[in-house]
């Protein structure tokens, strides 16, 4: 799909100006609202080449919400609790819409359980010239 879509792709921010190709798609489910006013799907993100995002993204959950409401198909005060292929769930909440530039913005802050998949340690020698040019990472390889 995103090998599809790359040779045409051409969209432009209002404020900041031609948007890169896509490198991602979010595929969402059919919204659906429960009895206690919280929207609800599934969704997935798959990443290109060939990775299916363990969580639905936080950036797909703002887009969803940002898409819903201003279609008029989400209330302006809405929760979205969105899960994806993997299970994990994430929760979107709107806040404050804002204005700038004369465009309206929709506000939305994103939460979700966080899962350590993985660890690693990283061993860097001091010794070798090329160590010096990371200085500049704020004391991160200090001691």
């Amino acid at each position: 799909l995103i090998e599809a879509v790359r040779p045409t792709f051409a969209h432009t921010h209002a404020t900041i100006g031609p948007i890169e190709s896509i490198g991602f798609v979010h595929f969402m489910g059919p919204l659906t609202q429960g009895p206690d006013g919280r929207y609800a799907s599934r969704g997935a993100t798959y990443g290109h080449p060939a990775t299916l995002f363990y969580c639905p993204t936080g950036t797909g959950t703002a887009a969803r919400m940002a898409l819903e409401t201003t279609r008029g198909r989400m209330a302006g005060d809405a929760v979205y609790d969105i899960t994806s292929a993997h299970g994990h769930l994430f929760t979107g909440r709107t806040a404050a819409d804002q204005t700038r530039d004369g465009l309206r913005l929709v506000g939305v802050e994103v939460s979700a359980k966080p899962y350590v998949l993985a660890t690693t340690t990283l061993y860097l020698d001091p010794a070798n010239p090329r160590i010096g040019a990371l200085d500049g990472l704020g004391g991160v390889l200090a001691g």
